[in-house]
């Protein structure tokens, strides 16, 4: 019975130890050019946050592979459509639709606001998933000498 259990816990350590060796025999050039077609452009990714005619916020967010954080902007978008049609009352009188400016203004803003937030979060989603490329593939990151020291970033 130990012996079984010792046989397969070598087997198994052995196994472990090929599989890590497999990703070192892989040519810099191969992990290179896995990483370039997996990688994202931060500029196609605020680009297709930027158009708003689409209907749907998150596209950037989606391009760049974060679907929850594109959800929370879709979710954002339904709900500055419900705060501006909170205020929709029918009147019997006109037979038209009247709203409540108050409400259309707020949800509005609300929806402004979700829409510039989501076209910079996007690029730097694209980054961050570059950035997580680049350690799953063992790509040492260069640093320029311009960068910033300090960078102030707003997520949730």
């Amino acid at each position: 019975m130990f012996k079984k259990l010792l046989l397969i816990t070598l087997a198994f350590i052995l196994l472990l130890s090929f599989a890590g060796t497999a990703f070192c025999n892989e040519s810099l050039s191969e992990r290179q050019a896995k990483y370039d077609s997996e990688k994202r452009n931060q500029g196609v990714a605020a680009l297709l946050s930027f158009i708003p005619y689409t209907g749907i916020l998150g596209l950037g967010h989606l391009y760049a592979g974060d679907w929850g954080r594109s959800t929370k902007f879709i979710l954002s978008q339904l709900f500055a459509g419900v705060i501006g049609l909170a205020g929709t009352e029918y009147n019997s009188d006109t037979h038209r639709l009247e709203q409540n400016p108050t409400n259309v203004a707020i949800g509005t803003t609300i929806y402004l606001i979700a829409w510039i937030w989501q076209i910079a979060d996007s690029a730097l989603t694209a980054e961050d998933h570059n950035k997580m490329l680049r350690q799953k593939y063992g790509l040492e990151v260069v640093l320029r000498d311009n960068a910033p020291a300090l960078q102030f970033t707003l997520r949730f």
